[in-house]
């Protein structure tokens, strides 16, 4: 059997251990968690922008020229293979659980002016296929204690939804 052929049963396998929503496609949750790194200890926060802004009601609120590491699993559990923002490939290590820890760097980032925000899109992809999400941002200085004000996040849950051509299309957005 040749290679192509196998990566199309072992996707087509994949697909069928998947939860059905309603509409008939396979379901799945993406998790993701960022950690920054540096200063020790800041949490992450998002906060609440209504519709201002075209992209999402929600901002996440990030620090400029620094790291964070960034965590994702599935629900029902899937194996990531590589993970990219900005068409930047992350370098990742795989979890036992299947899902992967990469660090981002920052640097270069300009911090974002006041009323305005800026698009970052990721991209994951495994044995499923690949996931592709843009997120709203805001970078602050690390000086800058707006940064912190918000709510603290979490976890952002991307709920998928998969179907015959075995496109996953992102249906739900949640930040926690």
């Amino acid at each position: 059997m040749d290679t192509m052929t196998m990566e199309t049963l072992l996707l087509f396998s994949t697909l069928l251990l998947l939860p059905f929503n309603k509409h008939g496609g396979a379901k799945l949750a993406v998790h993701i968690r960022f950690c920054c790194l540096k200063p020790e200890n800041a949490e992450t926060t998002f906060k609440v922008d209504g519709r201002r802004f075209n992209m999402s009601t929600k901002t996440l609120k990030l620090y400029r020229d620094t790291t964070y590491r960034i965590g994702v699993t599935s629900s029902p559990p899937m194996e990531f293979e590589e993970a990219e923002i900005n068409g930047e490939n992350l370098i990742s290590h795989l979890e036992p659980d299947g899902g992967i820890e990469a660090d981002w760097s920052t640097a270069g980032f300009s911090k974002t002016k006041s009323r305005s925000r800026c698009n970052i899109r990721l991209m994951l992809r495994g044995v499923f296929g690949s996931v592709t999400q843009d997120l709203q941002c805001k970078f602050y200085d690390i000086s800058d204690p707006h940064a912190q004000w918000g709510d603290k996040f979490r976890q952002m849950v991307l709920v998928c939804s998969t179907y015959d051509d075995c496109m996953i299309n992102v249906v739900e957005v949640e930040l926690k």
